[in-house]
């Protein structure tokens, strides 16, 4: 993958990161049941700032009773399905006891993902009926992507995290931010570590004012994504073992002469899990949203039936993309063998720390102008 950026007007123009398009046994279609479930008990989660801080009178219905909603990272598949048609009847459940006029309100829904996205997929998989007017968007959301004061009620469920690029620092042999032999922060040194959280900082900021001048005063926007527990001790959980087995598999490879050392070198994955302190932090320095809510949803993961072939399908439907970009089609095939083998070595290791995960779950209001 070639980590050189495109600037247009001094603009910094982020990567594009997909998962795997289709419906097929490898697509993020088939393999998200995980996200899926967050997004289904975070229903209650968003009933309560609808009812409890979304002024409908004055948001939407001053003039053209229409009701606008961006499901941001939407992806392929059901479960932006899913998010859009909680929030729907949370708004109308609202609306039909808090105002009188029965007037019918119509939504307006706005998908959005990357254009590398399969929005065909997508909308081939739209549920009959719905009850909304829909539209997909594309390009990233690190940018504006919608007119000012446009939306409503922003929905970014599992897209947060992935980053707009690897941070620049990290691919300088020179830098004290550059580690030949790893692919994350997770596993490295305090300098990457700082590199991965100035980037993602730089990201929040560029998505928080993109988000301000679309919405509406007083509109809300819904934030959920994989949360750090524990600042202090990055190693002990399941996404920093199997960044490690990513790492070794990666130098198997290159030992066998599958793939050279300079590719791994500048192989990086562009992902960051903040803290809740940290991210509650960067929206404060923000200053155009108030915090209405904030908190982490802790899971169970006995329900999934965690196994070696669970967990290299996610993988692979969420990362193909990337090693597809840096090694070629074939060397990823190779790849994933290599993943699945030595992780089955030490599944029993991952499935004791893959029990419990931690998402955290923000709920903002934007601020009168």
């Amino acid at each position: 993958m070639s980590n050189k950026q495109m600037e247009v007007e001094g603009m910094h123009i982020p990567k594009s990161y997909t998962m795997n398009g289709g419906d097929g046994p490898r697509s993020y279609t088939k393999n998200s049941s995980y996200q899926r479930t967050v997004i289904e008990e975070s229903k209650d989660l968003i009933n309560e700032p609808i009812e409890g801080n979304l002024d409908i009178e004055t948001t939407c219905l001053s003039g053209t009773k229409i009701f606008a909603i961006a499901d941001l990272g939407c992806s392929v598949g059901q479960n932006t399905f899913v998010a859009v048609q909680n929030i729907i009847e949370a708004i109308e459940n609202k609306y039909l006891s808090k105002i009188q006029n029965r007037l019918s309100l119509e939504f307006q829904v706005l998908f959005n993902d990357h254009s590398s996205n399969d929005f065909n997929t997508l909308f081939r998989s739209l549920p009959p009926p719905h009850k909304y007017y829909a539209a997909g968007v594309p390009g990233s959301f690190y940018h504006r992507l919608f007119p000012k004061s446009s939306l409503h009620f922003v929905h970014c469920s599992y897209a947060l995290h992935w980053m707009s690029r690897v941070p620049e620092q990290v691919l300088d042999c020179k830098s004290p931010a550059w580690d030949k032999n790893k692919v994350h922060y997770m596993n490295a040194s305090e300098e990457l570590h700082k590199a991965y959280s100035a980037q993602f900082k730089n990201d929040m900021e560029s998505f928080l004012n993109a988000r301000a001048e679309e919405l509406v005063d007083g509109g809300l926007m819904v934030i959920v994504l994989p949360n750090q527990p524990n600042e202090s001790n990055l190693l002990e959980n399941a996404r920093a073992m199997i960044y490690g087995i990513i790492e070794s598999c990666l130098y198997e490879m290159v030992k066998l002469g599958s793939i050279s050392q300079e590719n791994v070198e500048s192989f990086y994955l562009p992902l960051y899990f903040p803290s809740s302190k940290e991210f509650a932090e960067f929206i404060r320095k923000n200053g155009k949203f108030s915090i209405e809510r904030m908190g982490t949803m802790t899971k169970h993961m006995s329900y999934l039936n965690p196994s070696v072939e669970l967990v290299v399908r996610t993988t692979r439907a969420a990362l193909e993309g990337l090693f597809k970009e840096q090694f070629g089609e074939e060397d990823t095939d190779e790849f994933f063998e290599h993943f699945r083998m030595k992780l089955a070595e030490t599944f029993h290791l991952l499935d004791s720390k893959s029990r419990e995960h931690q998402e955290l779950f923000v709920t903002l209001k934007h601020r009168k102008h």
